[in-house]
């Protein structure tokens, strides 16, 4: 709210999508999307090709939760730079995690596991801890649904060993999910 009443439009782009993630993870999906959605507006508004994209990213994970898998040439917006920004690993993890809700919702969670499975191997090209930590219910809900448990258990005892060092609230939540889970 600060930044916009100042107008302060170098730091308002990055500070939606934060505030929209941080809504997000506090379970204000309504918000979370507003906010992401009000990104898209700005980088549009601003011509920047880049963040346009990596708000649209964001966006397609809410629509994803409506049901609507990840377009990634709609995303990129037919630009180069679009593209480009969506090679990154944050963006990357982001539409797999996107694909993996959708293919969820759609009864597939063999795809959901698959679209999530890079991102939790830590040998594998793919692997983003934080994405790894923020989609854990989805893939041990597909894990579990496609009778891989042992991909759950080690799983568990990644997050195990994550927590060994940290105790943020989300990785907390992740590991007893995941340990529930296995227990029923």
């Amino acid at each position: 709210a600060g930044l916009r009443a100042r107008g302060d439009i170098r730091v308002l782009p990055q500070a939606l999508l934060g505030a929209s993630m941080s809504n997000y993870q506090a379970g204000r999906t309504v918000r979370a999307r507003e906010l992401a959605e009000e990104a898209v507006v700005l980088g549009r508004d601003l011509g920047d090709a880049g963040y346009t994209t990596a708000a649209r990213s964001c966006v397609a994970w809410f629509a994803a939760i409506d049901g609507v898998p990840p377009d990634r040439d709609a995303i990129a917006g037919g630009s180069e730079e679009g593209a480009h920004v969506l090679q990154s690993s944050v963006m990357r993890a982001n539409l797999a995690g996107a694909t993996a809700v959708s293919a969820l919702l759609d009864r597939r969670p063999r795809d959901a596991r698959e679209a999530l499975r890079h991102l939790l191997d830590p040998d594998a090209d793919g692997h983003n801890p934080t994405f790894a930590v923020l989609t854990t219910q989805d893939f041990v809900d597909a894990a579990l649904a496609t009778d891989a448990r042992d991909l759950v258990e080690r799983h568990r005892d990644r997050l195990a060993a994550l927590h060994e060092r940290w105790h943020g609230p989300i990785l907390v939540t992740a590991l007893r999910y995941t340990e529930s889970a296995l227990a029923l």
